[in-house]
């Protein structure tokens, strides 16, 4: 396909694709912070009053991550752009040993985790912060990455 705006059939198209979580998984997060909030400010009980408050706070830090830090993974034409809390990288395609999708089972689970080694960096990423099938990613990283000269 070619690039309409360069003029040029086959000209270099510059690649931009973000994955993160899901902003309306996060968003219902947060209303289920503010709803568990009403039961501590409405029970009289004290036991569940701190259990309500401990999921406050477990779901509001959830809910800040995922929106806060969004997207998690930038696949460019130029590298790799991570952004997690405390750490974002911008990792240019030389950068970036190796990309795979690992695959556990663990008490007849499977899971599936994205790593992307930057060197002296492992980053790794569950379906959760992808957004979606961390394959999938995988995938669009391996068709967007430029062939490695030989």
């Amino acid at each position: 396909m070619d690039n309409p705006e360069s003029g040029a059939p086959g000209a270099d198209r510059s690649v931009r694709i973000a994955f993160g979580p899901n902003k309306a998984l996060a968003g219902s997060t947060a209303v289920l912070a503010v709803l568990f909030l009403g039961l501590v400010l409405g029970t009289n009980d004290r036991p569940g009053r701190i259990l309500y408050a401990a999921a406050v706070v477990v779901l509001s830090a959830i809910a800040v991550r995922d929106l806060y830090w969004n997207p998690r993974l930038i696949v460019c034409s130029d590298g790799l752009s991570v952004h997690i809390p405390g750490h974002r990288v911008e990792l240019p395609w030389p950068g970036v040993e190796r990309v795979v999708v690992d695959s556990r089972s663990r008490y007849g689970l499977a899971s599936n985790t994205l790593e992307i080694d930057g060197g002296e960096q492992l980053y790794i990423f569950s379906r959760w912060s992808l957004g979606t099938d961390p394959g999938a990613v995988e995938r669009v990283v391996r068709a967007v990455q430029p062939p490695t000269p030989s």
